[in-house]
């Protein structure tokens, strides 16, 4: 959309960076359908110069990062509408590998932004935000630091926050097994998608970027090396 105004839209390229952007390594490059392949070399050696590990990604909703990582957290929204524990999810994703389960992680992001990002991953794939992001925002439940989200926050304390269930129906939310396990392939499958579509330019790029970005669990190689390790091949 900005390169459709532009002069020289062979000169338009995108840098995606990840917050915080001093301690994260990951520059997404973003080519869009008119770069010039002199560009996109430009700014890769942009990126290096300022000690960032750039990957080059095709355009489109989410680039690479933010649509699996949407993907990922979509499900776990899933899950709570299943009835599961919020906690319950967070804590199987930790200790599977995950720095941070993905309900937390939208708190940390912020829901607002995170409503942002879901809606325009989703429109793409025909979906829609889920329900439940939608009725927590509408009700003030903006993140960490912004009234709360799917957890409280009392200085370093922080309890699942109970509207999460009221607003669901839910009434005795429980624990399940393989939560880790099903949400991680549905990141893999999501990056999976991501190179058949030409986003990726490579499985080896999907890995670095999962793994530098997202903190896919490094021992686990990221979605692709995973999913090898998976298939025994």
């Amino acid at each position: 959309e900005i390169a459709a105004e532009a002069r020289k839209a062979e000169r338009v390229v995108g840098m995606h960076f990840f917050s915080p952007v001093h301690k994260m390594p990951l520059v997404e490059v973003v080519r869009a359908e008119r770069s010039d392949p002199s560009a996109v070399a430009t700014v890769v050696a942009t990126a290096i110069a300022m000690g960032k590990t750039p990957i080059v990604v095709g355009d489109g909703p989410g680039f690479y990062t933010t649509r699996v990582i949407s993907a990922m957290i979509g499900d776990a929204f899933g899950m709570v509408a299943e009835g599961i524990a919020v906690d319950a999810i967070d804590r199987a994703m930790t200790e599977f590998g995950w720095p941070v389960g993905p309900l937390k992680l939208a708190d940390e992001v912020g829901l607002e932004v995170g409503a942002h990002a879901a809606e325009t991953v989703a429109k793409a794939r025909g979906a829609s935000v889920p329900p439940i992001l939608v009725q927590l925002i509408a009700q003030g439940f903006k993140g960490k630091g912004r009234g709360g989200g799917f957890y409280r926050y009392d200085g370093k304390r922080q309890t699942v926050n109970p509207r999460v269930y009221e607003l669901l129906g839910i009434t005795a939310p429980h624990g399940a097994s393989g939560i880790a396990e099903r949400l991680t392939r549905t990141f893999v499958e999501e990056a999976q998608r991501c190179l058949d579509e030409g986003v990726l330019r490579s499985a080896e790029e999907g890995d670095l970027g999962a793994v530098l970005g997202l903190g896919f669990p490094p021992f686990l190689g990221g979605p692709f090396a995973y999913a090898r390790a998976k298939a025994g091949r």
